[in-house]
């Protein structure tokens, strides 16, 4: 059984350089702090914090730093994924690999293995999964067999239909010939 363990998890912060810049209007830097301010309010502070891509608008270092400025006084260990707007991979990297943020894809915490997977495809509004990143996949629930792991935030629709083993759903289809997988408890 898995220990208790919250997670807050952000996801389309859309942030810029010039923290005074809209996106459709909405003032997306403002907006972060206001969602910032909540996470400190709550009865329990989370145990982890994930950033599910799209964190900048404009893919900008300064806009990463002032992701990261905005983090760092909250101490909550905080793991990321790239989204279609966060091409520039090495300031990202970079700025986002010093605590509390950590650059880590697979990690375990609350008896919990996170696994962490990027649909970033370079210089493209639309996203995927390349056949590495499920032969990444594959080792990690692999290696990690006997722990939980949460539910991932978007299925990947169609792209591993094609792929034996897998649903189109984004479910791996059981073979009789090997033991069936533990029950994945799914995230809210």
């Amino acid at each position: 059984m898995a220990d208790s363990l919250l997670v807050a998890q952000l996801s389309d912060t859309h942030l810029f350089a010039d923290p005074s810049r809209t996106m459709w209007g909405q003032p997306t830097n403002p907006q972060f702090h206001r969602v910032l301010q909540r996470l400190q309010q709550l009865a329990r502070r989370p145990d982890l914090l994930l950033l599910t891509g799209d964190l900048s608008q404009d893919d900008s270092p300064e806009s990463y730093e002032h992701l990261h400025s905005a983090l760092a006084p909250l101490a909550i260990p905080t793991y990321w994924i790239p989204g279609n707007h966060d091409q520039n991979l090495e300031a990202l990297g970079e700025i986002l690999s010093q605590p509390p943020c950590d650059s880590a894809k697979s990690f375990e915490r609350g008896g919990w293995q996170f696994i962490l997977l990027a649909t970033l495809q370079p210089q493209q509004i639309h996203g995927g999964l390349s056949p590495e990143a499920l032969d990444w996949l594959d080792q990690q629930l692999q290696a990690h067999s006997d722990r939980p792991h949460p539910d991932r935030h978007a299925p990947p629709g169609d792209r591993r239909s094609n792929r034996p083993g897998w649903t189109a759903s984004g479910s791996r289809t059981r073979q009789s010939s090997s033991p069936s997988p533990p029950a994945t408890p799914r995230s809210s």
